[in-house]
């Protein structure tokens, strides 16, 4: 093979590699520094709520992804960035759009050993941080973890309505309240 036809080769894998991958993140210190924990190492992932433990926030990232990435290979460049800057936790996390690709922001944090009640109320929480919010149901079904406003449960990510629909309504997956037509076929054998 001829070095011309050597470099178009190369040059295409590289634009197919990029186009495809094109994952990268812009991480900002916001705390203590710590040392970086191993590549891999566990995260949890709280998506709409702040930590059902006490934390130490480190640090904010925002992944941009290629649409064809998609979000799950944002979810992975943020636990990239948790265990880079020595965070253990994710929390918080925010979807949005650049052009063509796909943006995933959330705050990084530290467990500092203490407990947060699920009701809110006592515990470590960091100042000028927002009170913790009740706990939900586990993301651990869902993979990738659900988006802000929705809610995992079994393997699904379900809409969480706020405020949350009266009786007789559902909340749809655009999260508004509408009939619930399954009360309906319930009642007078219809």
């Amino acid at each position: 093979m001829t070095r011309p036809l050597q470099i178009l080769f190369i040059a295409m894998g590289v634009s197919v590699t990029s186009f495809l991958g094109c994952v990268g993140s812009d991480v900002t210190v916001i705390g203590e520094r710590y040392p970086a924990l191993p590549p891999g190492c566990p995260v949890a992932i709280f998506p709409s709520t702040t930590p059902n433990y006490g934390w130490k926030d480190i640090a904010t990232s925002q992944a941009k992804c290629n649409a064809t990435a998609g979000r799950s290979a944002c979810i992975e460049r943020l636990k990239k960035d948790t265990c880079e800057v020595g965070g253990d936790t994710m929390y918080l996390l925010v979807d949005g759009h650049q052009g063509e690709s796909i943006t995933l922001s959330a705050t990084i944090a530290r467990r500092t050993g203490g407990t947060v009640a699920a009701s809110g109320g006592g515990g470590q929480v960091p100042q000028g941080s927002p009170p913790p919010a009740p706990a939900l149901a586990s993301d651990s079904g869902c993979s990738p973890p659900c988006s802000p406003g929705y809610q995992c449960q079994g393997t699904a990510c379900m809409a969480m309505c706020n405020p949350p629909c009266s009786a007789g309504m559902r909340c749809a997956q655009d999260r508004t309240c509408q009939p619930d037509k399954s009360a309906d076929a319930g009642v007078g054998g219809k």
